[in-house]
């Protein structure tokens, strides 16, 4: 009976298609071709069609709390307000930075896995020219927000960039404040802008 619904649907082009249920693997897989087609294409010069992708790709709030850890509660509304929007952008040209280095790498899919209310998208990347050599372990790990799944950390061969970033930003907020940690940031985004 159910071999029937196809062909009722095709039937009545009225009715929508039920999408399939996107798992997190498929949205890594999407992203990552539409950002090589941005790169790829007339407009890789216009940041606003790669940060339009990025936007529905990166949980930056998220990336922004667990940078910060334990400091994040002990934060003003307005720290957290300015802090949010310094992190979007400079996890933004990381991205597009990694992005432009492996793009001439093949990606293999593992099989993701739920680790609580998150998953764990494995994926090896090997450089399409020369397969011989080693591969590189990069694990996506995803979460939802508003019922969507969005990239919270990537961790390239054992190491997590929130867990890189928190161990830099922890030490400059403690020694120099936060206002200090800010500057620092804004000077690493301006410097990546050039």
């Amino acid at each position: 009976m159910t071999f029937l619904l196809p062909a009722i649907l095709a039937a009545f082009p009225g009715i929508p298609d039920v999408p399939a249920k996107e798992t997190a693997a498929d949205l890594v897989k999407a992203k990552r071709e539409s950002l090589l087609t941005w790169l790829r294409g007339p407009d890789a010069g216009d940041l606003a069609k790669a940060d339009a992708i990025l936007d529905g790709y990166l949980d930056y709030p998220a990336f922004a709390k667990s940078v910060l850890g334990d400091e994040w509660e002990k934060r003003t509304d307005p720290e957290k307000a300015a802090f949010v929007p310094a992190m979007k952008q400079f996890f933004r040209q990381a991205w597009i930075r990694q992005l432009k280095s492996t793009a001439d790498f093949t990606v293999a899919y593992g099989e993701e896995k739920v680790e609580g209310e998150e998953v764990l998208v494995p994926t090896q990347l090997t450089l399409a020219t020369n397969s011989k050599d080693d591969p590189r372990d990069v694990k996506v790990r995803l979460g939802k927000s508003d019922g969507v799944w969005k990239v919270r950390d990537v961790i390239s061969e054992d190491v997590s960039l929130v867990r890189s970033l928190r161990s830099q930003c922890l030490k400059v907020l403690k020694k120099d404040g936060f206002d200090e940690l800010l500057q620092k940031l804004k000077a690493k985004i301006d410097a990546g802008n050039q």
